[in-house]
């Protein structure tokens, strides 16, 4: 499987093979377009439809493109995020790469937006420790991939906000 998300995020990302999202949950604001900074990151987000997002991302050292959708839970907006294409060398490479979703919890006021990755590592010590319960398997490397279906992981995702602990503060920039 390839997990495709930049370095300073890769620790915070919990891969999942289903969306977090239905298509009657997606939303559309405005507020997200334009390029966000803080730190080294740097996220711009742009849209051709009203649909979904396209995202550039850069950590300050690496950069990729991805395919975000936005959506309302509770009243809380989340970010479901995957790789735009998979940049494979080969043939057999591309065969053993595996699209993934992975979600983020976005919070906004005016210039200022915070983005809120769940953490991979307390999700991994309450899956192991039996306080936390979501579907999901483990490779060979004991890493984790959720395999819950979408209902499932909204519910979770809104029962379990202090996953969402892993937190980039972004300013609207002046571009």
């Amino acid at each position: 499987m390839v997990f495709i998300f930049v370095a300073t995020i890769i620790q915070a990302c919990v891969p999942s093979i289903n969306p977090l999202y239905k298509a009657e949950d997606l939303i559309f604001k405005e507020f997200l377009l334009g390029k966000w900074e803080g730190g080294s990151e740097t996220w711009t987000f742009h849209s051709t439809d009203q649909e979904k997002y396209m995202l550039d991302h850069f950590d300050g050292e690496n950069g990729g493109s991805y395919t975000a959708h936005l959506l309302e839970l509770e009243g809380k907006y989340y970010l479901d995020i995957t790789a735009k294409e998979i940049e494979a060398c080969d043939y057999m490479q591309k065969l053993t790469a595996f699209d993934v979703h992975t979600f983020a919890r976005v919070d906004y006021e005016g210039e200022k937006m915070v983005i809120r990755l769940m953490s991979y590592e307390n999700l991994d010590d309450g899956l192991k420790d039996g306080t936390l319960h979501i579907g999901h398997i483990r490779n060979s490397e004991d890493e984790l991939l959720l395999t819950a279906p979408t209902n499932a992981l909204q519910t979770f995702v809104t029962e379990h906000p202090e996953l969402f602990d892993v937190d980039l503060e972004l300013n609207k920039s002046s571009e």
